[in-house]
């Protein structure tokens, strides 16, 4: 990096000689900025024997950048406005994405880049936005780690071989600490019972037959308040549905004689059609909200149970059953056996650590 001007003695020795630009401090600032060719780069670095240090990396990072573009290895940089609408127009044509999950993106860049979305989409405005994002939020660890995750999936879109606009690295790992897993425990059969009256007593006959429906199925909300009558096979007993990450793919969910028999009920008493939802809503909001008052009522509310809470008592049951480990996976729809195994561990605990004393322990001498 050539001296231009004459600055702080104290940053003697720090500079590198052999990168091109003009570099300067603006005036009544203390940012280290580089005129190349006409186009001024601000490095975000401040004006002290670090900062140098530090622009002096940046800006041959840079230079690699602006030589590979010129050559044409790699795309042109973007600002991150244009990837961003780019990379939303694709999870909506290739994943389906609602609009829920496009506000939770555009809230989550919005955050970790200040608002700066005319900001090039380059490595180092990326790193330097993390790092003031996570040092100045008054956002939770949750939320954080959460907002962190939405752009990690934006970052690998935008480094991969179609686009091209970074470099292809974990830009977000190292900046996500460890979850703390907090497992809410199942629904019991007794709290099922107390929910189920509750609706039945206050002639919300709707909600008694979700509650009903989830019970007997282990469905998850979302992909039940999104069945239509023409999904359900009661022929051969199984209701089609998306795959919850992979939206184009379709999976069963199976359905007992007893499940059967209520989506038949519901189908004749409603007079529902081809096109109908077989429970009306268009979106989780109301049944949450109404199950959250049942369980405020009934004094049995946990935080952040809710419906996932009756898809792990399925599990449970299952288990408990003594069904055959694939049986179950099936069952739940489990992509990974693993996922299936660490319920069986779960709930079947007491069980284990009996067969691993009867079979695996040695006896004392």
């Amino acid at each position: 990096m050539k001296r231009n001007r004459p600055i702080n003695p104290n940053h003697a020795g720090v500079l590198d000689n052999d990168l091109p630009g003009y570099v300067f401090i603006r005036k009544n600032r203390k940012k280290i900025v580089i005129r190349y060719r006409g186009v001024e780069y601000s490095s975000g670095f401040n004006n002290t024997t670090g900062g140098w240090r530090q622009a002096n990396k940046w800006w041959r990072a840079k230079m690699e950048e602006i030589i590979s573009i010129k050559e044409n290895s790699k795309s042109a940089v973007i600002d991150i406005k244009t990837a961003f609408t780019i990379f939303i127009k694709f999870k909506q044509t290739y994943h389906k994405i609602t609009d829920r999950t496009i506000a939770l993106y555009r809230i989550a860049i919005i955050d970790i880049f200040n608002n700066n979305l005319a900001t090039e989409l380059t490595s180092q405005n990326i790193t330097n936005a993390i790092k003031n994002y996570l040092t100045t939020t008054n956002n939770n660890l949750t939320t954080q780690n959460i907002k962190l995750r939405q752009l990690m999936c934006f970052l690998n879109w935008a480094s991969e071989e179609d686009q091209k606009y970074i470099e292809k690295k974990d830009y977000i790992k190292k900046y996500i600490p460890a979850p703390v897993k907090k497992i809410k425990p199942p629904y019991t059969k007794e709290e099922y019972d107390m929910i189920l009256e509750y609706f039945v007593s206050n002639n919300n006959i709707r909600m008694a037959n979700l509650i009903k429906f989830l019970w007997g199925t282990g469905a998850r909300i979302g992909e039940t308040i999104g069945i239509r009558i023409k999904d359900i096979n009661l022929n051969e007993n199984y209701i089609t549905i998306g795959n919850k990450v992979f939206k184009d793919e379709q999976e069963a969910l199976l359905l007992t004689k007893s499940m059967t028999d209520l989506i038949k009920e519901m189908i004749s008493d409603n007079n529902l059609e081809c096109e109908h939802r077989l429970f009306g809503w268009e979106d989780r909001t109301a049944p949450s909200r109404a199950l959250r008052k049942a369980e405020d009522t009934l004094s049995i509310k946990i935080r952040g149970r809710e419906f996932h809470g009756i898809r792990r008592s399925f599990s449970k049951r299952l288990i408990k059953s003594k069904l055959d480990i694939s049986t179950v996976q099936n069952a739940m729809r489990h992509r990974s056996i693993t996922t299936t195994m660490s319920h069986y561990v779960e709930f079947n605990k007491d069980e284990v650590i009996a067969d691993m004393n009867k079979h695996l322990e040695e006896k004392v001498t």
